[in-house]
């Protein structure tokens, strides 16, 4: 992990997407943590231990799988056979425009193509027994336009607009409905 400073993701994407997870995660108790790359592990892991210790004891567990991974549900498939009802899981995966990007940006041998969408997440766990309850996005369509336009306003030197349209954007960051799948990053939430 090379951050500069311990628990700081480099962006407010990731922070945000890691921040809703603990929170999500905060009231549960035992928390497990599977991850399909080693920059979320490490940063959930930092949130989590970051928490206070006030959790209720006798809360059904939660299961963080972050960046899932094909080759990776056999064990999550097993370890949630033994969860009981009530137990939640929060899938912390790439919305559309999220792996486009790296499709953009890797080329064709890109390893957006590696993780699972949200959609095929929520299968999944549909066939374990959880029901999808929400879907969070972040950095989904208004925040990436009113974040263009901040930078746009920033090289035009109209530090006014700037500033407001980076507020905006900041409203913006996390969004549900019908467009949260288009977002960079995704939070489904399921519960048994």
């Amino acid at each position: 992990m090379n951050s500069p400073i311990p628990c700081t993701p480099p962006d407010i994407i990731h922070q945000t997407a890691f921040n809703l997870c603990a929170v999500l995660a905060a009231s549960r108790e035992p928390v497990h943590l599977f991850s399909g790359h080693l920059f979320y592990a490490d940063h959930m892991i930092c949130w989590l231990e970051t928490l206070p210790d006030h959790r209720p004891n006798h809360r059904p567990p939660v299961l963080i799988w972050a960046a899932p991974r094909p080759g990776e549900w056999p064990r999550v498939a097993d370890r949630l056979q033994e969860f009981p009802p009530g137990a939640v899981v929060l899938v912390l995966t790439a919305g559309r425009a999220g792996r486009r990007w790296v499709r953009r940006v890797a080329g064709p041998e890109g390893s957006a193509e590696g993780y699972l969408s949200p959609a095929t997440v929520a299968r999944l766990l549909t066939g374990q027994g959880f029901r999808p309850l929400s879907l969070y996005g972040i950095g989904g369509l208004a925040y990436r336009l009113y974040a263009r336009l901040a930078y746009l306003s920033a090289l035009l030197r109209w530090d006014d607009r700037a500033d407001r349209f980076t507020a905006r954007a900041r409203n913006h960051l996390v969004t549900t409905g019908r467009f949260a799948d288009c977002s960079l990053l995704v939070v489904l939430v399921a519960r048994r």
